[in-house]
């Protein structure tokens, strides 16, 4: 790999002293004409040593913990009540892959996925008479789901592509940090009333969500290095970018509903 860098076969290279080639010397200046200057050596080290930190397997893991307990109460000989409650926490270490089964980015740039839920709803019943029936629920969502960096460098460092030798992205990228949180109420009633061969139903629908997406998206900025390899190594990127604004969207619905529906059984011959 030191030949894409310029630096002949058996050159010996220092150790890596930095996670990403930052050249202190000639940042601006093209690649010295000699493979062996030691500023650029040691530059070369650094870049050989981020893409392959970068390369390779990784496992993914996904810790699920759920918990879905319920009571039914029966107060009255008429009435039963029911609370349910749902609660889930995922966590996902690197676990965002935007690829399957080979991912662009490397193992640094895998962000952490983050998951939290919580469900609660109360469901009433009540007989009123033996032909008329009461049935009334209300439940409440919240939902979150987070991608935070990998850990595996500074989380300000930015997210750095590479396309000497194709699409190849180190750093964080602009998925690596996300918060989009979901809320939503409902509430909703049917009553069943039977007469005869008629059975009538009424009721109503009430349901507010409201979702909050965070996304700062490539707020940190994006290096772009073209060509030779060298220039990942001298730093000379080709284009760099950088978002700026508010990162916050709501996104507000409300949906509402009423319903009537008349059933007849038909009397057999």
């Amino acid at each position: 790999m030191k030949t894409d860098f310029g630096v002949p076969d058996g050159t010996a290279l220092p150790p890596p002293n930095d996670p990403y080639p930052v050249p202190a010397g000639f940042s601006a200046a093209p690649a010295p004409s000699d493979p062996n200057y030691p500023v650029y050596l040691q530059q070369v080290s650094n870049a050989m040593h981020a893409i392959g930190s970068n390369l390779g397997l990784r496992n993914r893991r996904a810790d699920d913990l759920s918990f879905f307990p319920k009571v039914d109460w029966q107060p009255k000989d008429a009435d039963h009540v029911t609370f349910v409650y749902n609660y889930n926490r995922f966590n996902s270490p690197g676990g965002t892959f935007t690829f399957n089964p080979v991912s662009t980015f490397g193992d640094e740039a895998l962000s952490n996925n983050y998951v939290r839920d919580h469900h609660a709803s109360v469901h009433w019943t009540h007989s009123v008479r033996p032909n008329l029936l009461n049935d009334l629920h209300v439940s409440y969502l919240r939902d979150e789901q987070i991608s935070t960096p990998s850990g595996l460098i500074s989380p300000g460092v930015p997210t750095i592509y590479n396309f000497a030798h194709g699409f190849f992205a180190l750093g964080n990228p602009t998925f690596a940090t996300a918060d989009t949180k979901e809320f939503q109420w409902e509430l909703g009633e049917r009553i069943s009333y039977i007469t005869g061969r008629h059975s009538l139903n009424f009721g109503f629908d009430f349901n507010r969500t409201h979702i909050t997406d965070f996304f700062p998206g490539n707020f940190l900025g994006t290096y772009y290095f073209f060509g030779a390899l060298s220039n990942f190594a001298l730093a000379n990127y080709g284009l760099f970018q950088q978002a700026s604004g508010n990162p916050v969207f709501l996104l507000p619905s409300l949906t509402t509903a009423f319903t009537h529906r008349t059933n007849s059984k038909l009397r057999s011959a």
